[in-house]
């Protein structure tokens, strides 16, 4: 997933509220539309973060699937796994200064 592609999703979440609901409530149909790759049957779930609450996703064990060496530096590195695919995610963080997100 580009990282500039996602934010745009994101941001598109944050000013249309009516986008932000579908998205919420069918996240792989509306990943498929914005031109995501979404495999056939992954379960998708849109989880929102607030100001009083922030979630965090524990990745899948990667001793689970069997990876290569250099995958699993990937992963240890901060990469997120689905098998078969190795994907780096910039969590949103708040800016000290401002009350505005910025990626890591």
């Amino acid at each position: 997933m580009s990282q500039d592609k996602l934010q745009q999703l994101f941001t598109r979440c944050w000013k249309d509220e009516a986008f932000k609901k579908r998205f919420v409530s069918e996240p792989g149909k509306v990943l498929d539309e914005e031109g995501f790759d979404v495999p056939e049957g992954l379960k998708i779930k849109v989880i929102e973060n607030s100001p009083n609450e922030m979630n965090i996703v524990l990745p899948a064990n990667p001793e689970s699937a069997e990876l290569s060496d250099s995958e699993m530096d990937q992963v240890a590195g901060g990469a997120a796994f689905r098998p078969g695919t190795i994907r780096r995610i910039a969590l949103p963080t708040r800016d000290q200064n401002s009350k505005n997100c910025v990626p890591w």
